[in-house]
């Protein structure tokens, strides 16, 4: 005879209970026993089999439909709430669903993919409530201006420029807000650029612990000291994109970001634009240089 399963004897000991005490109803309408005295055995035998079937209920694990991930990757623990039972957060910890999204993006998850790798363990699977999609997001932080000042004073001397006490630190103007991931991005500044009409200084500055983060502009007030601000950074301009070399294009927008995989079509230095061909579509764009490897652009043809 084969043996049943743990779980189903479990499972049939709280019914086994309650016909038991219902037996013990029975039984008082054939006997002239006090009422209460049966009664009494039927309510200790009801106690009985509650406290066995909440021992045996796991309540459902409910993922929620947004959730914000700090790691590169995205693990399927990463998505439990956090009261999620021990042992499930340890199964779950085994679970890779792919890479997390870029700052400032977002990436969608379905059922099915979170449920397809869990068929290895089903009865996480079965304890899991899984929306039918989950929006996930990247944390990030908004980059500060004592950063940015810092960077700024710390590239002045380091490239022997004077004149800092001429430019008004205290009012940085950026195009748009600059997000990142790390407590320390790597902040630098590549070249600074002078406006003699406007009278004010950009400096063009980049993360370089995270180069997925566009290179942007701070503008301040005030001008350095007469020929200093034209003074070059580097004595050679610096290759940072070489032809034939597979680079990455970013198009960016207020409300959306993409990237492409291209075929740089001639060399370029910082600030150039240069012509590369869309890996995918073959398309043939035109593209600045922004960093190492790094092309931002618009898509259209040539």
């Amino acid at each position: 005879m084969r043996l049943r399963s743990r779980a189903t004897r479990s499972a049939e000991f709280p019914a086994f209970l309650l016909r038991l005490a219902s037996c013990f109803l029975i039984l008082d309408s054939y006997f002239l026993l006090p009422a209460s005295y049966f009664l009494l055995l039927a309510s200790y035998f009801l106690l009985l089999a509650g406290v066995a079937i909440a021992g045996s209920f796991q309540p459902r694990v409910q993922i929620p439909n947004v959730v914000q991930v700090e790691g590169e990757a995205v693990m399927l623990s990463d998505l439990l709430p956090p009261d999620a039972p021990g042992e499930v957060r340890e199964i779950c910890r085994r679970v890779i669903l792919g890479n997390a999204p870029l700052p400032a993006s977002l990436r969608v998850i379905s059922r099915a993919q979170i449920a397809a790798p869990l068929r290895e363990f089903p009865s996480t699977l079965e304890r899991l409530e899984i929306p039918d999609r989950v929006i996930i997001t990247r944390k990030r932080r908004r980059l500060s201006a004592t950063e940015i000042r810092t960077a700024i004073e710390t590239f002045m001397p380091r490239e022997k420029l004077h004149g800092l006490r001429t430019l008004d630190l205290n009012g940085l103007e950026l195009q748009a807000p600059v997000f990142v991931t790390e407590p320390d991005p790597g902040l630098e500044v590549k070249r600074l650029e002078p406006d003699r009409v406007e009278r004010k200084t950009r400096f063009l500055l980049w993360t370089s612990k995270e180069p997925q983060v566009l290179p942007f502009y701070v503008t301040v007030e005030g001008l350095l000291e007469s020929g200093v601000a034209t003074r070059p950074v580097t004595s050679s301009p610096i290759v940072l994109v070489a032809a034939g070399k597979p680079a990455k294009l970013v198009v960016e927008t207020p409300t959306l970001r993409m990237t492409a995989l291209v075929t740089p079509l001639e060399s370029g230095i910082q600030g150039q634009i240069i012509r590369v061909r869309n890996q995918d579509t073959h398309q043939v764009l035109k593209a600045e240089v922004v960093g190492r490897g790094l092309l931002q652009g618009e898509l259209g043809g040539e």
